[in-house]
This record gives structure tokens, C-alpha cells and sequence, in this order.
């Protein structure tokens, strides 16, 4: 039996593309995701810039570490969360 695809895509390559990451319902809320994980995480893992994407399984929006064309990056300015000496 061949597997069923729902725009384009089985169920198992949806899950995979999607399964483990957070979702964001629209552009905005990834944005401000992304701002609020660099501020708690960036700098213990030395994350300075993260990108969003449209996903094309759940039509959502995810977050990665990998620069994607023409978009700009979400970054944070850490300066202002160091205490001065």
C-alpha cells in the first residue's frame, strides 16, 4: 500500500519535519520566541543569531541556527544584561 500524502507530503515526512520543534502560529510569535530563547540560552551554548522559517508540513513557523536566504536574523543585544565591573 503506498502511503497517503496530504500536501505533498506522507504522514511519516510530516512528522519528521516537524516532531520536537516548537511551533509558532505566525511570523511575530517566532520572533519574539526567538528573542526570549536568546535571552535565557544564547549565551550558555553561544548562540548569538537565530532564523525563522515557514514550515512547509505544518505550516507554522520553527527556529534554526541556520542562516536562511534574504531573511534577517533574530539577535538580542547581550550587552545590556552584563553587570559593569
Amino acid at each position: 500500500m503506498r502511503p497517503t500524502r496530504n500536501h505533498g507530503l506522507t504522514d511519516a515526512e510530516r512528522r519528521k519535519m516537524c516532531e520536537g520543534k516548537v511551533r509558532y502560529a505566525d511570523e511575530l510569535a517566532a520572533i519574539a520566541g526567538g528573542m526570549i530563547s536568546l535571552e535565557q540560552h544564547g549565551t550558555e551554548n553561544g548562540i548569538t543569531k537565530l532564523y525563522r522559517y515557514k514550515c512547509p508540513a505544518c505550516f507554522g513557523f520553527h527556529l534554526t541556527r541556520k542562516r536562511h536566504p534574504g531573511q534577517e536574523p533574530i539577535t538580542i543585544n547581550l550587552d545590556r544584561f552584563r553587570v559593569a565591573a
